[in-house]
């Protein structure tokens, strides 16, 4: 299990003991072994052992749907109230700024190392030889501790600029602070323009992910505070004024 379930339910643990998650995200590393097809495969197993015997959602309902996405090679299962996703370790990298990374069959190691930020490159054990172990190559339960949003690396916001956008995501949702190089990292990025290396269709899908937040108006006001909203409109400026009248 890796990534975002991880965090939260180490946040949980901090917090109140419970971990109240929609969706589960598996990578599946087989070393040498793996394919592009491993995680599928795994996942269509465990899905004919759940599918006949569901957990009933609010509404009772018990039906179980089975996605692929053949060329991702990932999987999904759907139960009522929860999804798992299924993907397989990869590795990535990136053509130019703002490309869409490509992607190859890797390790455990590679997929915890292309991630964005620290806390999202945690992964613990689901086999039962060592089952609940975390796995933490880049700090991440420390940054989790002290509340930091950390990159792996300087050309992480080159690389993929939706990441500023998620760094605001994530600082406004657990009231996080950005670790110190990696926002001079972010603002060096922004003055470079970066935004416009990606598409205008890939900035909006986050920033209406950024919208769903429940204190989307703290993460705003990040964007504002570094720039990141002039790459809508140089015009736009977002004042404590206007937040305190904004509604969704």
């Amino acid at each position: 299990m890796v990534g975002g379930p991880v965090r939260d339910l180490l946040l949980g643990m901090q917090q109140n003991g419970t971990y109240g998650g929609k969706d589960l995200d598996i990578v599946v590393s087989a070393g040498r072994e793996i394919t592009k097809n491993t995680a599928i495969n795994l996942a269509k197993e465990l899905f004919q052992i759940w599918s006949p015997h569901p957990p009933a959602g609010e509404a009772g309902q018990k039906e179980v749907k089975f996605r692929v996405h053949q060329h991702f090679g990932t999987a999904t299962i759907l139960f009522p109230g929860l999804q798992i996703d299924f993907a397989f370790s990869r590795k990535e990298k990136y053509a130019y700024p703002g490309a869409l990374p490509e992607v190859a069959p890797g390790n455990i190691e590679d997929d915890l190392y292309r991630r964005d930020f620290t806390i999202n490159s945690l992964a613990m054990e689901l086999n039962p030889d060592n089952f609940g172990e975390l796995l933490d190559l880049t700090g991440g339960e420390n940054d989790l501790k002290k509340g930091l949003i950390h990159v792996l690396h300087r050309k992480s916001f080159l690389d993929d600029p939706t990441r500023i956008l998620r760094a605001a995501r994530f600082a406004g949702r657990y009231n996080f602070q950005i670790e110190k190089k990696t926002l001079v990292w972010l603002k060096e990025a922004i003055k470079k323009n970066v935004f416009s290396t990606i598409s205008r269709e890939r900035f909006r899908e986050e920033m209406i992910t950024i919208l769903k937040e429940k204190n989307f108006v703290s993460c705003i006001n990040l964007l504002s505070s570094w720039g990141g909203l002039d790459f809508l409109s140089p015009s736009i400026h977002w004042e404590t004024i206007q937040t305190s009248n904004f509604k969704l």
